[in-house]
């Protein structure tokens, strides 16, 4: 039998992600909280993270979570009107 020393390993996952009104209207911003978990020993320094909608990039950003911590964030996208276009 070998043992092997424990290597920490990087585990980030989404706890969390709900809206901040029930209520979701084209063409007006969308609220929303995001919270990530990092269930690590180590540190998770500039994550990539990247804001999927039906399959288009609406934002990207990264993140650093200590250890054992929680990252969280409240965020808006402005969604299309019915016809495409953006409402200012």
């Amino acid at each position: 039998m070998v043992v092997l020393p424990l290597q920490p390993t990087a585990n980030l996952y989404v706890d969390s992600c709900w809206l901040s009104s029930p209520i979701v209207q084209l063409g007006q911003a969308l609220e929303f909280t995001l919270s990530i978990q990092n269930s690590s020993e180590k540190d998770a320094e500039n994550v990539p993270v990247r804001l999927m909608l039906n399959g288009t990039q609406k934002a990207v950003t990264s993140l650093t979570i200590p250890a054992g911590q929680k990252w969280k964030r409240h965020l808006a996208l402005r969604l299309p009107s019915q016809d495409g276009r953006k409402q200012q």
